[in-house]
């Protein structure tokens, strides 16, 4: 599907595409820098999706206070699945980036909220429901554990901007709605 030669027949044959359109753009625009010609190529780009899964986990444990991940990249290091996963020419690696970035930038809006974080968090979370279908049912849970955490906290104005966040990314989802009748 990445490598359809229009937009147009691209959108078109997301029905056979099991994944929203995000990690196909990105591979088609790895091919278009001349990356993705070869299985090379790709497995380069899964590599640095692999790095990206890393800095991400080593950037959210900050953020959140904690030491570095030594423990949770050894357990996830140590099952071939999840490297084999992280690292393939799927979605699901990316999808697990930006998991762990999303869950990292709405702790840090919780914690301090700015509108820069708001935005940068809101952005995270829209890319994030864009890269697998039902990542929609994580995102919920994250914004719900983050709403009551803002609701003890007394934060409404917070609170406001999680549930925005949520009806934005979920809104941004309705696009898919004639790919998903058109494969039923």
């Amino acid at each position: 599907v990445a490598q359809m030669p229009s937009l147009k027949e691209f959108w078109n044959n997301l029905t056979f595409e099991s994944f929203p359109p995000l990690w196909p753009l990105l591979l088609r625009g790895w091919s278009f820098l001349g990356l993705g010609d070869s299985d090379a190529g790709i497995r380069v780009l899964g590599l640095y999706v692999g790095f990206f899964f890393l800095a991400s986990l080593w950037l959210c444990s900050r953020w959140i206070g904690g030491r570095a991940p030594i423990l949770s990249v050894a357990l996830l290091g140590s099952l071939p699945a999840f490297v084999f996963i992280v690292g393939a020419n799927r979605a699901y690696g990316l999808a697990s980036c930006l998991l762990v970035l999303s869950f990292g930038m709405i702790w840090r809006m919780v914690e301090f909220p700015s509108r820069s974080r708001i935005l940068l968090a809101g952005l995270a979370c829209i890319l994030f429901v864009h890269c697998v279908y039902y990542d929609a049912v994580f995102l919920c849970a994250m914004l719900a554990g983050a709403a009551l955490v803002a609701i003890r906290r007394r934060q409404w104005k917070t609170l406001g901007a999680l549930a925005g966040i949520g009806a934005v990314s979920g809104a941004s989802m309705a696009i898919y709605l004639p790919v998903i009748h058109r494969s039923s």
